[in-house]
């Protein structure tokens, strides 16, 4: 979802993930470039001059090359949001990209620092920066952002009768985010702190919901904070953290909202989490998903209520406590650097275990496609079309992975 999925993706495990996640997909397309030897030119021209963009291998276009220059520079990259439940909209992205030096022949990650802003149909905005650093030849990787803005989003409330109505928030909202992780010895094991504060006046958008969602105004709480520290703990052997085809992302995120350090809410939040990608032969790739969050001490508010994200699934439209999801996507090269790829998945939120067998199963699938715009960096760009079992669809536009943490 860009910026994924957005730095802030991790912002939150609150609602905010959805304007955000728009970040995230460029986050991640500049988080680990691959590595190549500077020429002598490439240094005096800069970043992007003098840089081939077409491939020697087979002639085709290529990013490969600028995005492994090691002199850095600025590179403007264009937003387009897709997302159902903010409507469609677009921005801008401004991100200093610069490639870390190995002593030896291992992949680092590139530093990133950025500036960032989009609108959407909807009246939705938001400012962000961000930056990420890795430290002593990637033993240490360091990401901080921070954001501002105003996001109108349906969430979902029960009427009357018991149904499930969408009511539209608004949510002039600020936050920060402070994430450092450790290399545990050689391994792809990481670990280490992290810490978000989100803030956030909330607004009725639909007035007439009122009269018919009973208690609405006490549930859309007009002020809220939330401060949480917390623990990542993550495994990572994906052979490309841009578009990867083998190998594994796990791990699990807890967080504890704090009432002594400033937040109106306590609570703890808890997400595990598995990916894993199985080439089936030279020409076909498959990944498997598992994903789940736990909210867990009975004060989460309306906004910080873990939903399903899945494609062709409007954001925040199934919330629950608990949430659990499984998906698989498979890739199928057709013609040189084009791809097919298919995908479907389910899930359930719900506020209890005892409520799992009586909640509804939500599907989604879908196909799309993808083109290898960085051979060396295994970095796939495309576009997909979802479809979920409640006659919601959406597209998107796919800037690596779609599966990201």
């Amino acid at each position: 979802k860009l910026l994924t999925m957005m730095i802030i993706s991790q912002l939150l495990d609150v609602k905010l993930k959805l304007a955000l996640c728009l970040l995230l997909s460029f986050l991640f397309v500049f988080k680990a470039s691959g590595q190549a030897d500077d020429t002598d030119e490439q240094k005096n021209k800069g970043f992007l001059k003098g840089v081939s963009l077409k491939d020697p291998e087979d002639g085709a276009f290529d990013m490969s090359a600028m995005m492994e220059s090691h002199s850095g520079g600025i590179v403007p990259f264009p937003i387009i949001i897709t997302e159902p439940a903010v409507g469609y909209g677009g921005g801008l992205a401004l991100i200093y990209l610069k490639n870390n030096k190995s002593s030896t022949d291992k992949v680092l990650p590139a530093d990133a620092t950025g500036i960032a802003g989009f609108g959407t149909q909807n009246r939705t905005w938001a400012l962000m920066a961000f930056h990420f650093n890795s430290i002593k030849e990637d033993k240490i990787r360091y990401l901080g952002g921070a954001m501002y803005g105003d996001i109108n989003i349906d969430f979902y409330f029960k009427d009357l009768e018991g149904n499930s109505q969408p009511v539209e928030i608004g949510m002039k909202s600020w936050g920060v985010l402070q994430r450092v992780l450790f290399r545990i010895a050689n391994t792809g094991l990481f670990i280490g702190p992290q810490y978000t504060y989100f803030h956030t006046r909330n607004r009725i958008n639909d007035l007439e919901q009122i009269y018919v969602i009973p208690g609405l105004e006490d549930k859309v709480i007009s002020k809220s904070a939330l401060s949480m520290p917390g623990l990542f703990l993550q495994y990572d052997s994906r052979n490309s953290t841009l578009s990867p085809d083998k190998g594994v992302l796990t791990g699990v995120t807890t967080s504890y909202s704090a009432t002594f350090l400033g937040s109106d809410h306590s609570y703890w939040m808890f997400n595990p989490y598995f990916i894993g990608y199985v080439p089936v032969s030279k020409r076909v790739f498959s990944g498997y998903r598992f994903d789940s969050q736990f909210g867990v001490g009975g004060d989460l508010p309306f906004y910080a209520k873990p939903f399903l994200l899945m494609r062709g699934v409007p954001a925040a439209k199934y919330q629950g406590d608990i949430t659990m999801l499984v998906e698989t996507e498979w890739r199928g090269v057709v013609f040189r650097r084009w791809s097919l790829v298919g995908f479907a998945g389910t899930g359930k939120a719900f506020d209890a275990f005892k409520e799992f067998g009586d909640s509804d199963w939500i599907y989604s699938y879908g196909a799309g496609f993808r083109y290898l715009l960085a051979r060396r960096n295994k970095f796939q760009v495309g576009m997909d079309f979802g479809w979920s079992n409640n006659g919601d669809f959406a597209f998107y536009l796919i800037f690596g992975s779609y599966w990201n943490k």
